[in-house]
């Protein structure tokens, strides 16, 4: 049946649909209000960085699915376990896979990915930026090239969506490597499978440029 699978659909997508919205964001200027006010307000824009959180967002996602789509609740808590079983598994992986890394240092852009990095351990030692539309501050940049030189860092994550120009004229003549990450998941495919797709994106992302060459 159209109408069914076209429910069904919906409901697939349904655990990514905070995940989807963010990506929709067409342009700078809107990201960096949202990560300045959300940043100001004490909250964190990338929640769902973590996989925890995004199991959590499921589940304060699913009561709604079930009042709007009723005929398919049987079908929506099913998606929601095959979900949460997708995520612990690619949890597990993804631990294992960075375990290795875990001491070794690296700065990122701005500051999205606490989640991510808190979760599996990993060893940020700073940030560019807290918003990204914001230029860093000299100061604050000559304290990042200050432990580069002392090699303090392995690697230094820029972003597509913002010029990596400062990071060039940070690292430069320095030997770090650089890595590039996606807070946004622009490039993403949106479905069932999206989003453990994107935090291997990411791990893999991490361990290209963390790991000894």
């Amino acid at each position: 049946h159209a109408d069914h699978a076209d429910h069904a659909d919906h409901a697939d997508h349904a655990d990514h649909a905070d995940h989807a919205d963010h990506a929709d964001h067409a342009d700078h200027a809107d990201h960096a209000e949202t990560a300045h006010h959300s940043h100001a307000d004490g909250g964190d824009p990338h929640i769902w960085l973590d996989p925890l959180n995004a199991l959590a967002m499921a589940d304060q996602m699913l009561p709604a699915l079930h009042q709007a789509f009723p005929e398919q609740q049987t079908q929506l808590t099913a998606n929601r376990a095959a979900f949460e079983q997708a995520v612990r598994q690619q949890d597990a992986a993804i631990a294992a896979q960075l375990a290795p890394y875990r001491t070794r240092g690296f700065f990122v852009f701005h500051d999205a990915y606490s989640g991510f990095v808190e979760h599996y351990g990993l060893n940020q030692l700073g940030y560019f930026t807290v918003d990204p539309g914001r230029q860093p501050g000299a100061r604050h940049l000559a304290e990042i090239r200050q432990q580069l030189e002392q090699s303090q860092a392995v690697c230094v994550f820029s972003e597509p969506q913002f010029t990596s120009a400062v990071v060039d004229a940070i690292t430069r003549g320095l030997e770090v490597r650089l890595g590039e990450l996606d807070p946004l998941a622009r490039d993403a495919d949106v479905g069932p499978d999206g989003y453990t797709a994107y935090l291997q994106g990411l791990a893999d992302d991490f361990e290209a440029c963390l790991k000894e060459k």
